[in-house]
């Protein structure tokens, strides 16, 4: 039996007051097709396979010939659902990645995003800043960055109320569950306007879905990620196969 953890800063989507911030949201469409991660390394795969089930189901207009998306899509035909390994695979034959890599120390924000525009999808990502002035620590890596919760909460927000958009976090746990030391990827469910809050679809098998503040969740990006020597950030893509606009 999982024993779930629980966080000052998280409304729990079981109780009485997450169920009635479920009932008040906007954008909550992709609630149905969560899922837990099943390797503790694959929460960025797991997360991209949860949104991807949700575009196939519901954004028909997608040219299936570009990217890695038809190949996506016709596993899903056999399987009825994508998995995180299925999302490995993909990642592994476009060379992105290597499956022993991912399995020891998971992937980053910028590898992330290059697997969802290799499947076939628009993305972006940002980089979160604590202050304008650390952006100029971007160098030639070119990322988008942003300093502050109004610019999160406006790109979230857009690209949630587009047809197949998504958004994924990539946060420091810590900020949640004090002395889990380590990075994560979790899909955001939905937004509700009067808290300000998003529900976070959090893919640990641990942590409870929950609403969470969206300045709480900007401060979780903030952390340095080990690999990339760069702050944490978040991801948003929809269902438009266009080139990437990073």
């Amino acid at each position: 039996m999982v024993v779930v953890r629980s966080s000052p800063f998280l409304i729990p989507l079981t109780n009485i007051e997450g169920q009635r911030l479920l009932q008040e949201c906007h954008h909550g469409r992709l609630l149905p097709y969560f899922s837990k991660q099943v390797n503790s390394k694959y929460c960025g795969l797991c997360s991209v396979a949860i949104c991807l089930n949700e575009i196939l189901d519901n954004c028909a207009h997608i040219d299936h010939h570009h990217g890695k998306f038809s190949e996506l899509a016709r596993v899903r035909d056999m399987k009825t659902t994508l998995q995180e390994d299925d999302i490995l695979i993909v990642g592994e034959d476009s060379s992105i990645f290597r499956k022993e890599d991912v399995t020891v120390h998971g992937i980053t924000l910028e590898t992330f995003s290059e697997l969802v525009k290799m499947i076939g999808l628009r993305v972006n990502y940002y980089h979160v800043f604590q202050t304008p002035q650390n952006t100029n620590n971007l160098g030639d890596k070119n990322p988008l960055g942003i300093s502050s919760v109004e610019e999160f909460r406006s790109i979230a927000l857009e690209s949630l109320r587009k047809p197949g958009g998504h958004v994924v976090v990539n946060y420091f746990l810590a900020a949640f569950y004090p002395g889990i030391n380590f990075g994560h990827f979790s899909p955001m469910g939905g937004y509700h306007v009067e808290e300000d809050r998003f529900l976070l679809l959090d893919v640990w098998p641990r942590n409870p879905i929950g609403w969470v503040k969206a300045e709480h969740l900007f401060n979780a990006m903030v952390a340095e990620d080990s690999s990339s020597h760069l702050p944490r950030g978040f991801c948003v893509f929809n269902a438009e196969n266009t080139q990437q606009e990073n």
